[in-house]
């Protein structure tokens, strides 16, 4: 039995990986904005890779503030709740609440169930470019990539790469520092890494 059960995961995963080692989009991160990104897109039948550092999608999402799991959401984005039912309660002045745990489920749950591959304990090392264009990432393992292993990545294709990773803008900043890019911003570059 263990051995059928071993066979079955890693045939699963194995399969999901080869069929979107190429994909129309990558979206580098798996918080909030990335789920939403990669729910929207796949509903729209466009083959979608999201790829999360961490263990499990959903970014600081899951703690709301200072762990009390509860995030507020204005007004304006009330449309999203209501497309994927998610549940809210008025809480004055064009502020919503809602329980982290189901908003940041429900978004999960629509990414995969739309037909997104989300892969995580994943990190991009680098970006794929192509005649002045990104063309994909690569990727390693998170606890490789921390552990300053030397290790191969993998390379994913793609026509367009998302970064969805937050403050952090890792495939901007991989952008800026290793292949020359300048931003329109006065600095050139991300006003954090500025300095």
């Amino acid at each position: 039995m263990e051995l059928q059960i071993s066979k079955a995961i890693t045939e699963a995963w194995f399969a999901k990986l080869h069929n979107h080692l190429d994909s129309e989009v990558i979206i580098v991160g798996a918080g909030p904005s990335g789920l939403l990104c990669a729910a929207e897109l796949s509903a729209r039948k466009i083959k979608t890779t999201l790829i999360e550092s961490k263990l499990a999608p959903g970014g600081g999402m899951w703690g709301g503030a200072m762990l009390f799991n509860t995030i507020v959401i204005q007004a304006q984005a009330i449309h999203i709740l209501d497309k994927y039912s998610i549940r809210y309660q008025e809480s004055g002045d064009g502020l919503y609440t809602v329980d982290a745990a189901e908003a940041t489920a429900a978004l999960i749950y629509h990414a995969a169930h739309n037909g997104a591959a989300i892969f995580t304990g994943i990190a991009m090392e680098d970006v794929l470019v192509k005649d002045d264009s990104v063309c994909g990432v690569v990727a390693n393992w998170t606890p490789v990539k921390r552990l300053d292993m030397h290790v191969d990545p993998l390379s994913f294709t793609s026509r367009y790469v998302l970064d969805a990773t937050g403050h952090p803008c890792e495939v901007i900043n991989v952008l800026t520092a290793k292949n020359g890019v300048k931003l329109n911003l006065p600095s050139g570059k991300m006003i954090a890494n500025a300095r």
